[in-house]
């Protein structure tokens, strides 16, 4: 749908558009602390990006996977969606301002971590997971997660 409606945009707008306003739009109206909070959709395009710029630079970047579930079994689809709501907030306050993150099932993140090592990409989901459990100390929930290494593109 999102790639119709650009290609919408694309045909209507028959007229040359400064290098002024196309600056104007790609700029964010605020800037928001943390991490950038984005759709899966977009973060694939983000992956892929860092991906392509891996392979040119050989810059470490590193992926992790968030995942939340049940201390003893499954979570409440409540409580799963109360967990997930908190952790969104605190991946977004936690993580640095060039770093990406997604929700991508109903009980996992997929972060990037770009210019950070496989030490410190650990260092900081422990530090999110110890933050989670500062501030909800009776959530039912268990966190783990899983950090590999960005694979450069092909």
């Amino acid at each position: 749908v999102k790639a119709l409606l650009r290609e919408a945009e694309c045909t209507v707008n028959d007229r040359a558009v400064s290098f002024e306003m196309i600056r104007e739009q790609l700029e964010e109206p605020s800037a928001p602390r943390g991490a950038l909070l984005c759709d899966y959709d977009f973060f694939r395009v983000i992956y892929q990006l860092q991906s392509r710029s891996v392979t040119r630079s050989g810059d470490a970047v590193h992926i992790a996977l968030l995942s939340a579930a049940g201390k003893d079994g499954d979570l409440s689809k409540r409580s799963l969606d109360c967990c997930m709501e908190n952790l969104r907030e605190l991946i977004q306050i936690s993580l640095r301002r060039g770093d990406a993150a997604s929700r991508c099932s109903v009980s996992q993140y997929v972060i990037l971590l770009p210019q950070a090592n496989y030490e410190s990409s650990c260092q900081v989901l422990n530090r999110i997971i110890k933050a989670f459990y500062r501030q909800y100390p009776h959530s039912p929930a268990a966190l783990r997660f899983l950090v590999q290494p960005l694979e450069p593109a092909p």
